[in-house]
């Protein structure tokens, strides 16, 4: 069957044109209509063989058809257009003649989807607008008939220019605007998707449906997170006659960030309730979402530290909830060391399968690396990109930045922690997308790390309330019970000898020992409190000398040894062969006798006794863990007062004047050390003595 002699035989006015508009195939019925011959116009261009009217000035034949035939080629869905006036010239140059047509141009897409022909298909209505040709006897016979044509040809004229003009401006008002708008056609077919969508997207100038709805598939997703289905976007549900409003749609694009947008989405329908399609318009709210959870954020961080009994408690989950707020995988809390004047982290926190080394060491110099110029500078500092950095000054923040880097983390914002003008910390957060609102994020951020830096100096502040107390009730109990009970037993067996001189000699005996017993614990008092406040006010001076503080350690257990036997205690130690630093030798060893005694003192039912010493990063710990019956969580505040004794004590029936680890607090500060209680420790008590290393020369 000759397919093509069919085609050139068709009844219709077609013509076949490649996407170069040139003419591939023309059916009779045309050729006749527009006076013209197969083998002069084919291969030729379409506007080469068919130009407008010279002689009309307001011709727009050329140009609205072209428009029509790129909007054909751009979108591959067929084009209607309106009635338009397009002279076509006569054979041997006769000039041209009036002609009015009806066209459609309708895509040929190959298997592969691309387009490879366009079917130009055309009415000839000009009898219909030029009835005045008709011979005059017609003509006068349908005068009225005429005019009212002619009147309606004119007006059809008019209305179909102004649908023009309408839908020019329609689409450059929807083209400027930062509202991203889309609409579809009754049947499913897409009719507008504007620039601002197309950015969004990353869809080309002249997109082609099947792509626009690849690019919503993969880059539109639930408030929680899940893909969002085109068939379940408010587009679509819009076109199935819901009207939809305020819902949150949320799109991100490869290697972008994350952005919120409020769509709203309705049918279009006519006065008659007909429906024609329907439109839906993405307001941009990424900013106003953000600070929403970053109030909440902040209510949260509110609630998390007025329940927290420590810094170190309260952190995780502080950065937790900050993380989860920005939307970003990582974030760090550092507290500034005073003994080793570093940068220590508190905590971080890690997006599930995230995975980062510890950071930088755990500590950081003043000045050295990004939370380092945060503390030395006391200014927020935003790193747009990790990796190209000037603040990477050492090989450790270097190796963290290409970590992060595989990781798919390239942007930092620090903001410091602090009180008042003092710098505490550094607040450090990490991103795995662009961001773009970094003055915003500073503050938001800031107001977290003020609240943080208002927990740490209120805490610090109670801590040195409480210090005051306890100094206050130390001096009543010394006078209350620690002076008056010795004295009473003493002052009572003298009167008691003075009294009746009749006491056989035991009895004398043992009254004259109950004297010198609590005559030898109150020397002991005296001589603690006095070491003690002679310590603390200065007039007891350190010898400071180069010692190895391993060699202290091992002397004070070898020493302990006996006492560990009779008590059934075995003591495990892990030292190093030597741990060189300054300090009074016999200060020191007077701390860690004590911390040994305890240990073993406090673990009646014996047990094991674990002394580890460790020199880190240049500060010397020594950890001493046991057992025994432990320490009550509501003693451990004032664990290092003076005169105290666990509430636990009393039952054990164990001897003491609770002026040990008050002594061992000050001969470590006194050497610019710290010792703390290891409060997750169970059960018994895990103490840890952190001492400077060789540079550090103690008070003298």
């Amino acid at each position: 069957m000759n397919f093509q002699k069919l085609f050139e035989s068709a009844p219709g006015l077609y013509l076949v044109l490649d996407p170069e508009l040139r003419i591939a195939a023309v059916s009779d019925n045309y050729l006749r209509a527009t006076m013209t011959e197969r083998r002069e116009i084919l291969g030729r261009n379409l506007f080469e063989v068919f130009p407008d009217n010279p002689e009309d000035l307001e011709a727009t034949g050329v140009a609205n058809l072209r428009a029509s035939l790129e909007r054909v080629i751009r979108r591959q869905v067929p084009d209607t257009m309106a009635v338009q006036k397009y002279d076509v010239s006569r054979p041997a140059g006769g000039g041209f003649e009036v002609r009015y047509w009806s066209p459609r141009n309708t895509p040929i897409l190959g298997p592969d989807g691309q387009l490879t022909h366009i079917i130009h298909q055309v009415e000839d209505v000009t009898e219909l607008v030029l009835l005045q040709q008709q011979d005059d006897q017609v003509q006068q016979q349908t005068a009225e008939l005429q005019a009212r044509t002619e009147h309606m040809q004119a007006e059809i004229l008019r209305r179909s220019d102004e649908l023009h003009q309408a839908n020019r401006f329609l689409a450059a008002l929807l083209e400027n605007l930062d509202v991203g708008v889309a609409a579809m056609s009754a049947q499913g077919d897409w009719t507008v998707f504007n620039q601002a969508l197309r950015e969004l997207y990353d869809v080309p100038e002249d997109w082609a449906p099947q792509l626009v709805a690849q690019r919503l598939a993969g880059m539109t997703f639930k408030p929680g997170g899940a893909p969002m289905p085109l068939e379940q976007s408010p587009l679509m549900r819009a076109l199935r006659g819901e009207h939809v409003r305020a819902a949150d749609v949320i799109v991100q694009a490869p290697d972008q960030r994350e952005r919120t947008f409020v769509a709203h989405a309705q049918p279009i329908t006519t006065s008659d309730g007909r429906r024609l399609g329907a439109v839906a318009a993405l307001h941009d709210v990424t900013a106003v979402r953000r600070a929403e959870r970053f109030r909440a954020c902040e209510q949260q961080v509110m609630r998390i530290l007025s329940t927290a009994p420590t810094i170190e408690d309260a952190a995780p989950d502080v950065l937790h909830a900050v993380a989860d707020s920005l939307g970003w995988p990582h974030a760090e809390l550092w507290l500034i060391d005073s003994l080793t004047d570093t940068l220590h982290v508190v905590a971080e926190w890690s997006a599930p399968r995230l995975r980062l080394d510890d950071p930088v060491g755990g500590s950081v110099d003043k000045g050295v690396g990004i939370t380092g110029t945060v503390w030395a500078t006391g200014q927020p500092l935003w790193v747009p990109d990790l990796t190209d950095s000037a603040h990477l000054a050492t090989e450790e923040s270097l190796a963290r930045a290409q970590a992060c880097d595989h990781q798919g983390i390239r942007t930092v914002l620090a903001v410091p922690v602090r009180d008042g003008e003092t710098v505490l910390g550094v607040l450090t957060c990490y991103a795995n997308t662009p961001e773009y609102d970094k003055d915003l994020l500073a503050v938001l951020l800031g107001s977290i790390a003020s609240q943080i830096g208002l927990f740490v100096a209120t805490h610090r502040a109670a801590d040195l309330r409480g210090q005051l107390s306890r100094t206050r009730d130390d001096f009543l109990t010394l006078v209350g019970h620690q002076l008056r009970t010795p004295l009473a037993i003493i002052a009572s067996n003298a009167a008691l000898l003075t009294d009746d001189p009749d006491f056989s000699a035991d009895d004398v005996r043992l009254m004259l020992q109950a004297i010198d017993r609590n005559a030898g614990s109150l020397c002991d008092l005296v001589d603690d409190l006095l070491e003690l406040a002679g310590l603390e006010s200065g007039h007891l001076k350190l010898t400071v000398t180069a010692l190895d503080l391993a060699d202290v350690v091992a002397a004070a257990v070898a020493a302990a040894e006996q006492a560990a036997t009779a008590n059934a205690v075995r003591m495990h130690t892990d030292l190093p062969d030597h741990l060189a630093m300054h300090g009074d030798a016999a200060r020191l060893r007077q701390l860690v006798d004590n911390l040994i005694s305890n240990a073993i003192k406090y673990s009646p039912d014996g047990g094991d006794v674990h002394i580890q010493l460790s020199d880190q990063a240049g500060v010397a710990e020594l950890r001493i863990s046991d057992r025994g019956i432990g320490i009550p969580p509501a003693d451990h505040h004032q664990l290092f007062g003076r005169f105290y004794r666990a509430s636990n004590v009393a039952h054990q029936g164990i001897p003491g004047l609770g002026l040990g680890l008050a002594l061992a607090r000050t001969i470590a500060e006194l050497h610019h050390g710290t010792i703390t209680l290891h409060t997750a420790h169970q059960p018994g008590t895990s103490l840890l003595l952190r001492l400077p290393g060789y540079p550090a020369v103690p008070e003298r």
